[in-house]
């Protein structure tokens, strides 16, 4: 009987393998990127591409385990849920009140330590664990300045 159990749950995962996700990436304007609008010191966009591209932007690189089924289901389900969240690919898209509210909660999540998430961080070994690191990102995050919308509406009306 358990002979049969596992030959039924490897052909079950052998069969999962045929059902592989979508590894590709949309197309986004590079000039939308956060780094295209934000004037970001090198070392730490070096620090935020490495610990928060791959699921906030369209810039994921792929693992080899996400060829591996029902693992790459449940990591796509991050990587969209990441990106519905925040996504630096299209930064430039957003208002700047929401700009606002996501560098806070970028900065309250990474002080907190709720971002990057710790699986990610031990499955990519990433610089981000350093304390003096997260403190320095998180402090990059919340100085960062925006228009409001008020302001927006000014600049817009002076160059019509």
């Amino acid at each position: 009987m358990l002979k049969k159990v596992i030959l039924v749950l490897v052909v079950l995962f052998i069969l999962l393998q045929f059902f592989q996700i979508d590894k590709s990436n949309p197309f986004s304007e590079l000039s939308n990127d956060f780094f295209q609008i934000q004037n970001t010191p090198k070392e730490l966009s070096a620090t935020i591409e490495e610990a928060c591209y791959d699921c906030h932007s369209y810039k994921t690189e792929f693992p080899w385990y996400t060829s591996v089924q029902p693992i790459a289901w449940w990591i796509n389900h991050h990587i969209n849920e990441g990106r519905d969240e925040l996504n630096f690919s299209d930064w430039g898209n957003y208002s700047s009140d929401k700009k606002k509210k996501l560098s806070e909660e970028c900065s309250e999540k990474i002080i907190q330590g709720k971002m990057p998430l710790s699986s990610y961080t031990y499955m990519h070994n990433i610089r981000i664990k350093d304390p003096k690191q997260r403190e320095l990102l998180a402090n990059y995050f919340s100085s960062l300045q925006f228009n409001t919308v008020r302001q927006e509406q000014e600049q817009e009306q002076e160059y019509e």
